[in-house]
Parts: structure tokens; C-alpha cells; sequence
């Protein structure tokens, strides 16, 4: 018989003794790479593991050599009992509009809510894509000119593709393919089943066709090749967006740094820890600076009430002032040996923060040393989290009898 246990420090619950996880990318990578034995518990019943768009954006390779390692490590991320969760922005409005939010109140399909959001596929855009490529196609055809505007005038009537249009394209198929998947790499499914035709040709709706486009880039083998092609950025655009969010804090706290040396050299005032540390402190204990914070990554306008109520939401706040604290002690303080030196803020820095939402729902929550003292630091229980992997394996071991 199960139960359900309340842990109000989160709001976390427990069911039927499955104990929930939500790994850190370090863990996946070495998992897959073989450097950990976490590998034998990804299917078990008595665990379920819970990923988000943060973690396939890491993921992703960066170079084609990183090809193999990133397809196997979504391929964790995407199996068959993996649980997906809502990205990062949405965590807070659900923890804003649920009273009382729980870990399934976070999960959702890979495809429509945690990695294309809004997505969907326009046919008249399409339409203007197969009118462009149709009539380079007849350039490249006919060189005479009245020749090409009359075969031109059969194809388009009005601007329409006229249903003789496709019986042409069709027996062009390889050279409009090459056309299209060297802008839309993910299309080259979609062109090689005469799926994009019959879309053009009304036989399959805008609906079934989004479906059909979103199953082929939430496949961790296109998802993988496609990141070393041009295009890739312009497809993916929440990857495009993430990494945009990240450089902008970075910018942010960089600026907030600058302005901290500032007001101390025009000031003549350089008792960092009596009179500049405490000044840091106050502020990130205003509500301006809180609200701004959660705007700036959630974009949603916060009161404190309703930040109270929001565990997710709320933790991340309170680390990322803590991080804050951090940056003004390292550049900011006149005794460090980085006074004064230009801020380096690496991406991957950045993007561990949006993992941090996820804390407070489940039983087990990896990450790294640094993020696990800035949550301590900033008043929150750390029970819960691992940093190594054989820590991660020992509360696993806890909950599993391996044969």
C-alpha cells in the first residue's frame, strides 16, 4: 500500500515509494561515457527521472566529434520512461496558477511544451519557400526567357501553386530536397516520405503536419547531427533564445560589478566588508531587485506574497542573490586578488540556474559543489542533493536491490 509524504521546507511529495530524480548534465555525460554505474538504474521501476529543455540544450554537441557522446545522452534524456518537464519561464507560472504545485503538475510532452513551445508550422510560409525554389529551378532550366514565363504561368496562377506544380516538383524531388534541408536540415525526413507535398497539396492539415515536423527535431539522433549545420540556430529556437538569456545576466551582473567599483573609487570608500558588503546584502533582500530577477528569467511580474508561495521560483531568487554576493565578493572587493578584473561569465555557469527550479520537487536533485553551497548559503535545506556520482549511487542503492 503506498503513501504520500509532505515536506513543507519544499512542497515536495513522495508516491508509492518511487523516489523521483532530477540529474545534473554532469551525471548524464558521464553515465553515458561509461565513467559511472548510474547506467543500471535508469529503468528501474522504483525510480523515475525527470529532465528539462535545459538539459537537452547542454546536451547538444558543439563540435561533430561530440556527435555520438550528445545523441547517447539524449537518448537518457528521452527514453521511454523518462518524465519531461515544463522549461524553466513556465515552472513559475504554474507555481503562480496552481495552488500547492506537485512534480506532475510540472510534467508535459517533450515535443509541444518543454522543447517547442508555441511551435507551429505557417503553410503559407511554405508555400513562399516552394514558389522561390520553383522558380530558381526554372532559371536554372530554361535559359530563354519567354520560354521559362510560360512554363512559369502553367505552375503559378495568381501566385498560387496550381496542382500541375507538384507533378513537376515531384520528379524534381532531389534538387528542391537539396534546397530545402540546406535551410531546414529536419525537413529531409519530411522530403524523402512526400510528406511536404502532401501538406502543400492540402492532403494533411497545418496540425498534422507541426506534429509530423516536431516528431522528426525531437528525435536525439536529428537533434545531435543537426548542431553542426548553419540553419541549426534558426530551427531550434529555444536554443537560440536560452543561450541569448544567459549572456543577457551575464551583462547584467558584469554591469553590476562595474558600478560597484565605481561608486567605491568616487567615493573614496573601500571598507568592503564593514560598509560595501552589507549596502550588497540589503539590496538583495529588496523586493525591486527580487521581482527584477524573476521578471528577467521568468518574465512574469512577482509580488513577495506571491513569491511566497512559490518554492521553485522562490529558491532560484534566493540563490541567484546569493550569487550575486558572490560576483561582488570576487570583483567587487578591493582584498581579492580579481579586484578590479573584467568578469569572465561562462554560459554553462549561467544556464545551471534554471535547473535549480526543480529542486523542490523531487527527492533526489544533482549538481555541482558551487551551486550546492550557494544553496545552502541561502538558507535552504541541501539534504537532498548530490554532487558525485557516488553519492548519487549510494542514494540510489538506498532505494534499489540490484541482483
Amino acid at each position: 500500500m503506498g503513501f504520500t509524504s509532505f515536506n513543507p521546507s519544499y512542497g515536495l511529495r513522495a508516491i508509492d515509494m518511487v523516489k523521483t530524480i532530477y540529474l545534473d548534465t554532469h551525471h548524464i555525460s558521464r553515465a553515458e561515457a561509461g565513467r559511472s554505474n548510474l547506467l543500471r538504474y535508469f529503468d528501474r521501476p522504483e525510480l523515475q527521472f525527470f529532465y528539462s529543455a535545459t538539459h537537452v540544450i547542454e546536451c547538444l554537441p558543439k563540435t561533430e566529434v561530440e556527435n555520438r557522446g550528445a545523441v547517447e545522452c539524449l537518448r537518457l534524456i528521452m527514453g521511454p520512461r523518462a518524465k519531461h518537464l515544463l522549461s524553466w519561464a513556465h515552472v513559475a507560472k504554474a507555481e503562480r496558477s496552481i495552488n500547492k504545485c506537485k512534480i506532475e503538475d510540472l510534467e508535459c510532452s517533450r515535443k509541444s511544451d518543454m522543447m517547442f513551445p508555441g511551435f507551429k508550422i505557417n503553410r503559407k510560409q511554405w508555400d513562399k519557400k516552394i514558389r522561390d525554389d520553383l522558380k530558381r529551378l526554372l532559371r536554372e532550366k530554361f535559359t530563354d526567357q519567354n520560354v521559362r514565363r510560360s512554363w512559369q504561368a502553367k505552375f503559378l496562377k495568381g501566385g498560387r501553386l496550381t496542382p500541375g506544380v507538384f507533378e513537376f516538383l515531384r520528379a524534381q524531388r532531389g534538387n528542391v530536397a537539396h534546397s530545402i534541408v540546406k535551410e531546414m536540415p529536419p525537413a529531409e525526413p519530411l522530403m524523402a516520405g512526400g510528406d511536404i507535398y502532401d501538406f502543400l497539396e492540402g492532403r494533411i492539415s497545418e496540425k498534422d503536419f507541426t506534429e509530423r515536423f516536431m516528431d522528426v527535431l525531437a528525435d536525439p539522433v536529428a537533434l545531435a547531427s543537426l548542431s553542426s549545420l548553419p540553419g541549426f540556430e534558426s530551427i531550434l529556437e529555444f536554443s537560440r533564445f536560452f543561450w541569448t538569456e544567459m549572456d543577457g545576466v551575464a551583462e547584467m551582473l558584469s554591469r553590476l560589478v562595474k558600478n560597484l567599483l565605481v561608486e567605491q573609487i568616487n567615493g573614496q570608500e573601500f571598507d568592503y566588508q564593514r560598509k560595501v558588503r552589507p549596502a550588497i546584502e540589503k539590496f538583495t533582500k529588496t523586493a525591486e531587485l527580487r521581482s527584477s530577477i524573476a521578471w528577467r528569467f521568468c518574465g512574469l511580474e512577482i509580488s513577495p506574497s506571491e513569491l511566497g508561495d512559490m518554492p521553485g521560483t522562490r529558491l532560484f531568487v534566493d540563490v541567484f542573490c546569493q550569487y550575486m554576493i558572490e560576483i561582488a565578493d570576487r570583483y567587487a572587493n578591493r582584498t581579492s586578488p580579481d579586484f578590479g578584473v573584467e568578469p569572465d561569465f561562462k554560459r554553462s555557469d549561467m544556464a545551471d540556474f534554471t535547473h535549480v527550479l526543480y529542486l523542490p520537487y523531487v527527492d533526489i536533485f544533482g549538481c555541482d559543489g558551487a551551486m550546492r553551497n550557494r544553496i545552502k548559503k541561502a538558507g535552504w535545506i541541501a539534504e537532498k542533493i548530490v554532487i558525485s556520482d557516488a553519492e548519487l549511487e549510494r542514494r540510489l542503492s538506498e532505494v534499489v536491490r540490484l541482483d
